[in-house]
């Protein structure tokens, strides 16, 4: 939600970027959407907070 790159999450969690790839591709697929902006959409509609 806060708009990284794949590349930059992957430097942050010293993972490959092609791992952060997959993992935004299960979840867009779990929560039955195509775009990350449509997830985003769904999180915000649900008041989601990730600091909780």
């Amino acid at each position: 939600m806060d708009g990284w790159t794949a590349g930059a999450i992957a430097r942050d969690r010293v993972v490959s970027t092609a791992t952060v790839r997959s993992q935004i591709r299960s979840i867009l697929n779990k929560l039955g959407v195509s775009s990350q902006l449509a997830a985003v959409a769904m999180a915000r509609a649900a008041d989601w907070d990730p600091a909780q």
